[in-house]
């Protein structure tokens, strides 16, 4: 229940909720939000907000006619992205660009109310991107989460922004992941057993191994110890688009996308026993060449073919990755061994994103609970 005359109420999720007159977008008042677990705590937080607002006028003041999310992007992008990987950088100018500036670019931050961005994320939705046929929820989730940055990273600069902005969610949904069936894995072993060239290797490899497109692009002979049948990942290779004005795309050899991705996986025998001829520890492992390599692009096209071939449905080469994890769930592997092989920060990820176990193993598990009864 709100207490008279301060503007604090407790929320349906539980929260308290105070409220306080930022300042104002021409004739409209802007208002500034704070949230805390207790009615104590929030109006604590409240007396702070306020507070800074009389200590700190001649800083608001500094950004009128400046406050337009057009001119606040960059600055909040050369603040933020410094350390960061180029293809981190290049993603947030690509949302931007393509998401955010062409409807809220010219608007003033206090113009960027929860009503406004929620009638963006619905026409996103509906008739977003290139075709107008609309774009996935985790682009418009990540679209989104990146102007809630921005406009935080305005609001600790007390820039006028609405609050109310930062309360809009994106639902996303997540669409099943293909696996390749053990039938459909037998046919594609057999097939590069039978021509076992490097780009089938690499396929090989990912099967079991796990390992990303990028990671295989970018492996040299001297990241792999036949010795001890493990290879070591510590580079992956990206096509980012560059910084001239012609948008032209290059390919990017970098570190892995984070400190976990950085990692020794062991292989099988399976494997070990194809990789017999070894090269210069400088040249790719897809190519047997220091100069030359397979980007992505041309891999995943290389893949298509012996999908093809082997009489398999198209799948994207990351259902490699997909399938590894799936297989070594249903042989009961450790899972925060796999969690490891896999790269990931912690087994969540791994259990979350790609472990989908199999109809028939459903079934054997639920059969396994009607023998437990029936013995």
């Amino acid at each position: 229940m709100a207490r008279k005359g301060e503007n604090i109420y407790k929320r349906k999720d539980g929260r308290w909720e105070g409220r306080f007159i930022k300042g104002r977008c021409g004739s409209k008042i802007q208002y500034g939000y704070v949230y805390a677990k207790t009615y104590r705590e929030t109006r604590e937080k409240l007396l702070t907000a306020k507070e800074q607002l009389i200590t700190r006028p001649s800083q608001k003041s500094a950004h009128i006619n400046r406050d337009h999310l057009r001119e606040i992007f960059p600055l909040w992008l050369e603040t933020t992205t410094n350390g960061l990987k180029d293809s981190t950088r290049i993603k947030y100018q690509y949302l931007y660009k393509n998401y955010l500036e062409p409807e809220l670019g010219d608007l003033r931050l206090c113009e960027l109310s929860e009503d406004r961005i929620k009638c963006l994320v619905a026409r996103l939705f509906s008739s977003g991107g290139k075709d107008g046929t609309g774009i996935s929820g985790k682009t418009i989730s990540d679209a989104i989460r990146l102007l809630k940055n921005v406009l935080r990273f305005a609001s600790f600069r007390n820039y006028p922004v609405d609050n109310s902005a930062l309360e809009v969610t994106v639902r996303t949904t997540s669409k099943p992941l293909k696996i390749l069936s053990m039938q459909e894995q037998k046919k594609l072993i057999d097939y590069i057993q039978k021509n076992p060239i490097n780009s089938n290797l690499g396929i090989l490899l990912s099967l079991f191994t796990g390992i990303r497109i990028g990671e295989l692009c970018a492996l040299k002979w001297k990241d792999i110890n036949l010795s001890e049948h493990t290879i070591h990942i510590q580079r992956t290779m990206q096509r980012l688009k560059s910084d001239d004005i012609d948008s032209r795309t290059q390919i990017i050899v970098s570190r892995p996308k984070s400190i976990s991705s950085e990692r020794d996986i062991p292989f099988p025998d399976i494997v070990s026993r194809l990789l017999k001829h070894t090269y210069d520890p400088d040249c790719y492992f897809l190519t047997g060449s220091s100069n030359s390599f397979v980007e992505p692009r041309t891999l995943q096209y290389r893949f298509n073919s012996v999908l093809k071939q082997c009489g398999i449905q198209h799948v994207s080469f990351h259902t490699l990755r997909h399938t590894f994890a799936t297989r070594c769930v249903e042989i009961g592997f450790d899972l925060k061994s796999l969690s490891e092989i896999l790269g990931h920060a912690n087994v969540n990820i791994t259990l979350n994103r790609y472990v989908h176990p199999s109809f028939d193993i459903k079934a054997q598990n639920m059969q396994r609970l009607s023998e437990v009864f029936s013995a």
